[in-house]
């Protein structure tokens, strides 16, 4: 294996004018090594806990999946959400709570309740969606969908809110309307882009097809 790489590799730094001056033996090391460290980053990019908290609807009583083995745990929570459609904000790398909302009222991971409401209808079926801001990692879009069918925005920031040494604990840093979208029924849904780092937000308007 060894050495159909280094057949390979040489031919190809051949004829880059590169010289090679490794032994067999050192080579081979080389080669073991790189296989090591790809194995580990595609472990470590590869594999996503953002689904790893589950939280339901009135029900205090919710689950969560636990690392390593992914065994489920069951957990009450201090906070009840509405009866429709919440959403949790987990982080895909280390499993770890962010926030969970009802489409109103938002919760941090220490299940503080944060002072700004997204106003938008808890008793419908979807009342919230959330994704990452494509434009910067350490914020989370939150969108609603108000009483009145009108679209809303809100971005939580996961660096807002802490006092040194503690982590912060993340804060609505930003709530607002998009008057063009209004009408809207219950139904909302997020859809990655393929084409580039950005996602699609679908909904569906009052009385159409």
């Amino acid at each position: 294996y060894c050495c159909t790489i280094r057949t390979v590799i040489c031919s190809y730094l051949t004829k880059q004018n590169f010289r090679i001056r490794m032994s067999h033996r050192q080579f081979c090391r080389v080669c073991l090594l790189l296989i090591v460290l790809s194995s580990l980053l595609s472990e470590g990019f590869g594999q996503s806990y953002s689904s790893l908290n589950w939280f339901f609807g009135a029900y205090n009583n919710s689950f969560r999946f636990v690392r390593p083995n992914l065994n489920s745990e069951d957990i009450t929570l201090p906070n009840s959400l509405s009866i429709g459609g919440g959403a949790v904000a987990t982080d895909p790398v280390s499993g770890d709570l962010i926030f969970y909302t009802d489409g109103n009222r938002v919760f941090n991971r220490a299940d503080q309740q944060l002072t700004t409401l997204l106003n938008g209808n808890t008793n419908s079926n979807q009342s919230v969606a959330i994704c990452e801001n494509p434009a910067n990692p350490d914020e989370i879009l939150i969108f609603t969908i108000a009483g009145s069918g009108t679209l809303q925005s809100a971005t939580f920031d996961k660096t807002a809110g802490g006092v040194f040494p503690n982590l912060p604990l993340g804060d609505i840093t930003g709530n607002v309307l998009v008057p063009s979208l209004n009408n809207l029924s219950e139904g909302m849904i997020i859809v990655p882009n393929d084409q580039m780092p950005s996602f699609w937000l679908i909904t569906h308007a009052v009385g159409s097809a």
